[in-house]
């Protein structure tokens, strides 16, 4: 199996799904866009062209075949784990800023990230997440589904690197996972949870999946909110097709898309720190209301 296979997983929207890093899931139609839509050609949009796609591919394929290699030879090595984690964790860092910027991804935080462990809850809108992510927060860990560490290459770096896996379709891997949460956060790490469940095109941020948030309330950290948007200017490609990976797209399919657009404005909105208190319902509807509020307000500037 290759990256080309590595496609959406049906949607699981119960309270059994985490929250967790996903493939995208099948949304309803929004805005004229029906959920297969990222399965159709790539229109010759203004703003992407098919010549810079190749050439950026051509400079991104010998880095990421560097970097897997890489990753998967201090997996191989004796070392002490808590000192493969760190060291996987500064490669895929490294790799991200590279991949970042051959992509012309500007990164920007606004806000200031707290130095103090915290359970950072966030939308998600592809892949591009995860390596602004690292590229900003080369410490902290995430929140996988299960199938994840299945995928070729991916699974074993994403394991190397110290992620936390859930099991969506079984709920007791969900008693299992919350106390490897609260184990994480008191040890002085902070997690990274992609609170929706699934990717979107960005139109909305879906309710939070409160199930993990539990894991903030017994280790009494507190939770921030982060908020992703990406802007590729007025005659820019689409962000919801050219941006965001969502629908029946393979992580192949969708990487020439990003890879010709001319520039991609990515802002990772830091909020204010939640107080965990003790129910995780309340605590994920307040977490959910700050990452829209803060969607809402880059969107109008």
């Amino acid at each position: 199996m290759n990256a080309s296979t590595i496609r959406s997983q049906p949607a699981h929207h119960g309270e059994s799904d985490g929250g967790a890093i996903a493939p995208p899931d099948s949304l309803r139609e929004r805005s004229g866009q029906s959920s297969n839509a990222g399965a159709r050609a790539i229109p010759n949009e203004t703003g992407w062209s098919a010549r810079r796609a190749v050439w950026r591919m051509t400079l991104i394929a010998p880095v990421m075949a560097v970097g897997t290699a890489g990753v998967w030879s201090l997996t191989l090595l004796p070392l002490p784990s808590s000192l493969r984690v760190s060291a996987v964790n500064a490669l895929v860092t490294t790799c991200s800023r590279f991949l970042l910027r051959a992509l012309n991804v500007r990164v920007q935080m606004v806000g200031r990230l707290p130095s103090a462990p915290m359970l950072l809850a966030g939308n998600h809108l592809s892949w591009i997440d995860i390596l602004a992510a690292k590229s900003l927060w080369p410490e902290a860990h995430f929140i996988a589904k299960e199938d994840v560490a299945r995928w070729p290459v991916v699974g074993r770096i994403t394991r190397a690197a110290g992620t936390l896996y859930v099991d969506r379709a079984r709920r007791r891997d969900l008693l299992r996972s919350i106390p490897a949460l609260h184990e994480s956060l008191r040890s002085g790490r902070s997690v990274l949870l992609f609170a929706e469940g699934t990717t979107t095109d960005g139109s909305e941020t879906l309710a939070f999946k409160s199930s993990l948030f539990e894991g903030a309330i017994r280790a009494q950290v507190p939770v921030l909110p982060v908020t992703f948007r990406a802007n590729t200017g007025a005659e820019g490609a689409p962000v919801s097709t050219h941006v965001c990976w969502w629908g029946e797209t393979s992580l192949l399919a969708h990487l020439p898309r990003v890879a010709g657009v001319r520039r991609i404005e990515f802002t990772v909105r830091i909020g204010e720190p939640i107080t965990p208190g003790t129910c995780r319902k309340l605590l994920a509807r307040r977490a959910h209301l700050a990452v829209q509020r803060a969607a809402r307000h880059s969107d109008r500037s």
